[in-house]
């Protein structure tokens, strides 16, 4: 179940992301160095994503994998909490960002969430 938690946290991150990165040009008028970091983050975000997909699928054999992730993942989450202060977020994104970013981080530090399931009877 943790697995399929971790898949659907992922996956929503991904969408997020790609939502972030088409919205920027209804949010600027002209290319601009805000505009840009807009995309960026949108960007950073779809980047988090796939690094939370992959730790899913390969983070049992590869421990450095799984650091980078849960260092991205608390990194993501400091990042959303300051620009939704510094942005004053409204109280559904505040919902929604936190609803994705605060159990993907959780999620990426547990063993149980990437764990390949081993054969039938195994212990």
């Amino acid at each position: 179940m943790t697995r399929i938690v971790y898949a659907a946290e992922s996956w929503a991150l991904l969408a997020l992301g790609v939502l972030h990165i088409v919205a920027t040009p209804t949010r600027f008028d002209t290319l601009s160095s805000g505009a840009l970091w807009f995309l960026s983050g949108g960007v950073l975000i779809v980047l988090v994503a796939t690094l939370n997909l992959l730790n899913r699928t390969y983070g049992a054999g590869a421990l450095g994998l799984r650091r980078v992730c849960l260092a991205a993942n608390v990194v993501n989450l400091v990042l959303a909490i300051v620009g939704g202060v510094v942005g004053g977020a409204r109280f559904a994104q505040w919902v929604i960002v936190l609803a994705i970013t605060v159990p993907l981080t959780a999620l990426s530090s547990m063993p149980r969430a990437f764990r390949v399931a081993g054969p039938a009877g195994a212990a």
